[in-house]
């Protein structure tokens, strides 16, 4: 009897580890947005244009979801919270605000204006820009 509370007690134990170690990831999804699947492939002008014509039907498609974009980068700051890139759209006055992913210890590529990149982001909607975070580069 002790030997089988024992074996349970141990297999709880693994299972609390095994839980704990997996982290936060609801249903077994990958830790990462480059593990993930692409919801939506878009270009930087067109999503911008699709928050800016309906934005409950942009939330609709594109909120909380992984997302594919491809842009000219207009302006690139670096920051005590990351590397922050700026995509043009069609409007001068606005772009497609991309929050970088960074890791410690990871060596952050440089990214020029004028340059066309694809980026892998989560969309978090419409905050006076179109705002993309966990971005990585395609």
């Amino acid at each position: 009897m002790k030997k089988l509370l024992l074996f349970f007690f141990l297999l709880a134990l693994i299972v609390i580890a095994f839980l704990f170690l997996r982290g936060n990831r609801p249903n077994g999804s990958p830790a990462t947005i480059s593990e993930q699947p692409t919801e939506n492939k878009v270009d930087a002008a067109q999503l911008y244009a699709e928050f800016m014509q309906d934005e409950a039907a942009a939330n609709e498609k594109y909120l909380n979801k992984i997302t594919e974009i491809l842009g000219v980068v207009s302006t690139v700051t670096k920051g005590p919270s990351g590397t922050n890139i700026i995509l043009r759209t069609n409007d001068p006055d606005h772009g497609i605000h991309c929050r970088m992913e960074e890791k410690p210890g990871q060596t952050i590529r440089k990214y020029e204006v004028g340059q066309s990149i694809r980026l892998k982001c989560l969309c978090s909607g419409y905050i006076q820009e179109v705002e993309l975070v966990q971005c990585v580069e395609k």
